[in-house]
């Protein structure tokens, strides 16, 4: 934060305490395990409480943005959190931030994930997904997520 102009940081305080906090849902595919063969879920996206378009969904299936659902699901004390962390994958050769099995911990691949949340947001279906978590939260986390999600495009 010491980096940002004064203004800048005045910006990031108005946000945080000047809005209201808002409904923010966390969505998961449930996935069928490789391994042991139990559905366990695969955290895919954050949205906005009544906004589930294409366009209003954030994908969380991989870094930072998991690691954020790990901290709400963390902050409200489930044990889902615990399925989030690093694990090492030999298709993909290294170790990174991932969803895993709650049962046998095995690591859910990004790539799938990813396709499954394709034709999810393409089909519309978001609300079809399983609503693990709806928690108030300050608005400044969904305006953050969306700035990275748009950094990347």
């Amino acid at each position: 934060m010491s980096m940002l102009t004064p203004s800048a940081r005045d910006m990031v305080g108005t946000l945080v305490c000047d809005y209201p906090d808002i409904d923010v849902c966390v969505r998961a595919v449930a996935w069928g395990c490789w391994r042991c063969g139990r559905t366990s879920p695969a955290f895919g996206f954050v949205h906005v409480d009544d906004f589930t378009g294409p366009d209003d969904v954030i994908d969380v299936s991989a870094g930072i943005e998991l690691e954020y659902v790990r901290d709400l699901l963390t902050l409200v004390g489930s044990p889902l959190a615990s399925t989030i962390k690093v694990r090492a994958s030999r298709t993909a050769g290294t170790s990174y931030l991932s969803s895993g099995c709650f049962y046998c911990d095995a690591l859910f691949g990004a790539f799938p994930i990813r396709e499954a949340l394709t034709d999810i947001r393409v089909q519309d279906a978001v609300d079809n997904m399983l609503l693990i978590l709806r928690e108030p939260r300050p608005q400044l986390e969904i305006f953050l997520l969306e700035a990275l999600r748009n950094a990347a495009i």
